[in-house]
């Protein structure tokens, strides 16, 4: 009876979780510490907030990859500007 019970349960548990996205959620790859599309830029476009990257496949760099990468961000402003 006991595992009778346990089944009934899973097979309910199953029956009311709720697929919220298609997509694998909250996954962090790479060493990153937020996940790919938490940060945008509107010239660079989507990227990791962690370490500015806007290379889906790179490696987090860190706080030190922030700054280097905060300063490209701020060229593309530049560029962006001086072409507007």
């Amino acid at each position: 009876m006991p595992d009778e019970l346990k089944k009934a349960k899973e097979d309910e548990a199953k029956a009311n979780s709720i697929v919220k996205s298609r997509y694998e959620e909250d996954i962090f790859r790479n060493g990153h510490t937020t996940v790919w599309g938490s940060f945008y830029h509107k010239i660079l476009g989507w990227g990791y907030k962690c370490c500015y990257s806007f290379n889906k496949e790179s490696e987090c760099g860190g706080e030190n990859a922030k700054e280097i990468n905060l300063l490209k961000i701020k060229e593309a402003d530049k560029q962006y500007e001086l072409e507007m």
